[in-house]
């Protein structure tokens, strides 16, 4: 004799994940569960990919700010005029308020 997987005796012809399915296994409803897992799956790995780059653009968003505000605070290029140290500055908030996003330095705190 077979057993379904809840230890019950399994009818003939009848699935064993649903026994009350007249299937054998594995039925309709196995098979309608099984996709709908695939499609869970993929739509959580796009997801996933999704956010992963949005977290990468928002690294590479924030090393650019940063670089952009350490020339203009410390005119790292020594023929930068204090003008264009300004002008720089202006663009670095500028990309942060257009984005969205708000650049935190290492120690946690807003720049």
């Amino acid at each position: 004799m077979t057993w379904d997987i809840y230890g019950n005796p399994l009818r003939r012809g009848h699935c064993e994940v649903h026994p009350d399915v007249p299937d054998s296994y594995p039925c309709h409803v196995c098979l309608s569960e099984r996709d709908r897992d695939r499609q869970h799956e993929s739509h959580m790995d796009r997801e996933y990919n999704k956010h992963m780059r949005m977290l990468e653009d928002e690294y590479y968003f924030g090393q650019a700010v940063e670089e952009i505000r350490r020339f203009a605070r410390e005119d790292v290029l020594t023929k930068i005029s204090k003008e264009a140290s300004e002008h720089l500055l202006r663009v670095a908030l500028g990309l942060e308020e257009l984005s969205g996003w708000s650049y935190v330095d290492k120690e946690g705190k807003g720049k």
